[in-house]
């Protein structure tokens, strides 16, 4: 058959146009739930080195799925995280799933990889970003259907989180500086989302450090709406499980 060069190119039109689509419409998605789970790909970090030598991506995914995660976060960073973009277009192979990128977003640039790539959603670090740098980043994720994950780290974070209209938090419970962990960060920083965002909507998740149900019990009742987990899913013997057990707690 004779190519048709014009009918590929209004193709793939098509699918990029529906993949913006798609974005609009993955928000409702997370705010409709109850509580939901995002599980994590991440080959190593620089508080643990090497995280499970000889991952199974496709087992891991398969095991997020089975067990009711709402999304896959990839962490692509290269240096201090060994992943990289391949990691993600992995992923987009092997799940239908939202995939959220993870990474030190500085440059516009990133956003629009993340999209070429197949990221849903894409993380934002309020602190390594100006107030004007956020507002123009997350404006940039709308407009290319992506839904920006803001990550909040204390009281000024949040400011310029508000101030950004964004609708959906992170607080990260480790410290980058330290790379010191706790929950009790959600806790304390909760109040002052609420403080802040007054009537405004927001969905709140809590990343980082959450491994057992007692922690998960003791976030919801924060008023979060969603958890973030890596390592302890990573680590597990039965991913699957886990990924059960800490949504019904």
């Amino acid at each position: 058959m004779k190519r048709n060069f014009l009918s590929e190119v209004i193709n793939a039109k098509k699918e990029t146009l529906n993949r913006i689509k798609k974005g609009e419409s993955l928000n409702p998605f997370f705010k409709e739930k109850d509580f939901f789970l995002i599980g994590e790909i991440k080959l190593s970090s620089p508080s643990t080195g090497v995280i499970k030598a000889n991952l199974d991506i496709a087992s891991q995914i398969e095991a997020y799925e089975k067990g009711g995660a709402s999304a896959i976060s990839v962490v692509t960073e290269e240096k201090f995280f060994n992943g990289d973009a391949e990691l993600l277009k992995k992923v987009r192979n092997l799940t239908k799933l939202p995939i959220l990128r993870k990474d030190f977003i500085i440059d516009e640039i990133q956003i629009y990889e993340s999209f070429f790539l197949g990221a849903d959603l894409v993380l934002l670090i309020s602190s390594i970003l100006s107030s004007k740098k956020l507002r123009s980043f997350v404006t940039l994720c709308r407009k290319l259907g992506l839904i920006p994950l803001v990550e909040v780290h204390d009281k000024k974070d949040i400011e310029k989180a508000f101030k950004a209209d964004v609708s959906l938090i992170g607080i990260n419970n480790r410290n980058l500086k330290t790379l010191k962990v706790s929950i009790e960060n959600t806790i304390r920083l909760m109040p002052v989302i609420k403080e802040i965002f007054g009537d405004k909507e927001v969905t709140v998740i809590s990343e980082s450090g959450i491994s057992s149900p007692d922690q998960v019990r003791k976030l919801k009742k924060s008023g979060i709406k969603g958890i973030l987990v890596g390592y302890s899913l990573l680590t597990s013997e039965n991913p699957l499980e886990k990924v059960r057990e800490l949504i019904s707690a």
